[in-house]
């Protein structure tokens, strides 16, 4: 999952290896633009798992994120209201929540890092 702070949007994957389900994605709003990057990372992995609910609700599933910081989200802080409010949301849901590198999270970044085209096709 990723939000992206360029081109405001954030994405999720789902994938049964070796192949992807369904991808899902959305521009941030005005407010959530302005948030820390490990709120809107969480809001990315909310919204996922939201989109996703029907074919994981049911099932254990690894979560794949590229911000450390996410990982709070099992035990937030007092002062961290909405990482604690998708903490609550996230509950009813059997997930496992890794960490993965930015590069090493191809699927996740694969938007903002693809490289720009070096011939232009039109």
């Amino acid at each position: 999952m990723d939000a992206i702070k360029v081109f405001f949007y954030y994405n999720g994957s789902l994938c049964k290896y070796p192949r992807i389900v369904s991808c899902a994605s959305r521009i941030l709003q005005k407010v959530e633009k302005r948030w820390q990057v490990v709120e809107k990372k969480a809001l990315a992995l909310a919204y996922a798992v939201k989109q996703f609910k029907y074919y994981i609700e049911s099932k254990t599933t690894n979560v794949f994120i590229d911000q450390r910081a996410v990982l709070a989200i099992k035990s937030p802080k007092e002062n961290q209201s909405k990482l604690r409010r998708y903490q609550m949301a996230l509950a009813t849901y059997n997930l496992n929540i890794y960490y993965k590198e930015g590069k090493a999270n191809v699927l996740a970044d694969m938007f903002s890092r693809n490289p720009e085209p070096k011939q232009r096709l039109i």
